[in-house]
């Protein structure tokens, strides 16, 4: 899956609603993201290669108390020893880094010629791993997101979906995450090198941290989450999202999802959210 051209690019596998410690830590593992080129043209025959790699959502990551092996989310709860707040969990939790056998082998995600594969389900020593969420780096040693400027532009890639079955949802698509992945926000010192900062226009309620606090306040396990692993917190978190392409094996969309600010007094409309 590639693509060319102020937003993240994204590419994502999930069943239709995908599924932040904000330490960042390089303790047990390096982080080490597949490599992918784009090509950025400026005219018919005249392209330049940037070499850059993917990151992994921090949704994914595996969060542990700093300098332990000691996890403070586990399963689909918040361990509440570490975690008895938002504040204190984001300033005693880190994000680990994955190396590219973790990807591989965990992810399910690995560099083929000229792009990535990315599988639904992968089988682990620990568990089961549902889906995948990538953001595009600004270069390979960045730790900042490629931003995407659109205007007079064009996207192209190709894709290969005849794996996904109906129910099943594979999406490249765009939103305003900051480009340092918002690095600096309160205990966020883990930043886009990690995947933190995603958003998107549904509000996601399932994003660990927000803002760089944990999301752990009124945080319920989803029992609709068949690999444990999801739940829900008090905070959403909202943005523009332009979704290019989503599709299976059987049908594909392109959607726009607008995010609007609101009042109490406000008229809903169909296709927005309030920001």
């Amino acid at each position: 899956m590639v693509g060319i051209p102020q937003v993240i690019f994204i590419l994502t596998l999930s069943i239709l609603s995908p599924s932040v410690a904000q330490q960042a830590s390089e303790t047990y593992e390096q982080e080490q993201g597949p490599k992918i080129d784009l090509r950025v043209c400026t005219a018919p025959g005249s392209c330049n290669k940037l070499s850059t790699k993917l990151t992994m959502d921090s949704n994914w990551r595996w969060i542990h108390k700093v300098g332990t092996y000691k996890n403070c989310y586990t399963g689909n709860e918040w361990n509440t020893e570490y975690c008895p707040d938002p504040d204190t969990c984001a300033k005693d939790c880190a994000l680990e880094g994955a190396s590219k056998a973790k990807y591989e082998g965990t992810y399910g995600v690995e560099e083929i010629p000229n792009g990535i594969s990315m599988k639904f389900v992968s089988k682990h020593k620990y568990g089961v791993n549902v889906g995948s969420r990538l953001f595009f780096m600004a270069g390979e040693r960045s730790e900042n997101y490629y931003m995407f400027k659109l205007k007079n532009e064009e996207i192209a890639f190709d894709a290969d979906m005849s794996q996904l079955e109906c129910g099943m949802n594979g999406a490249v698509y765009l939103i305003e995450m900051d480009e340092n992945g918002g690095k600096g926000k309160n205990s966020n010192a883990a930043g886009a090198k990690f995947g933190t900062g995603y958003c998107d226009a549904q509000c996601p309620h399932d994003i660990k941290f927000v803002d760089g606090k944990a999301n752990n306040k009124d945080w319920q396990p989803n029992p609709k989450d068949k690999s444990g692993n999801m739940g829900n917190g008090h905070y959403g978190i909202c943005c523009n999202e332009m979704d290019i392409w989503e599709a299976n094996s059987m049908s594909n969309a392109f959607t726009p999802h607008p995010c609007l600010e609101t009042d109490d007094d406000s008229t809903p409309i169909v296709g927005a959210v309030p920001c």
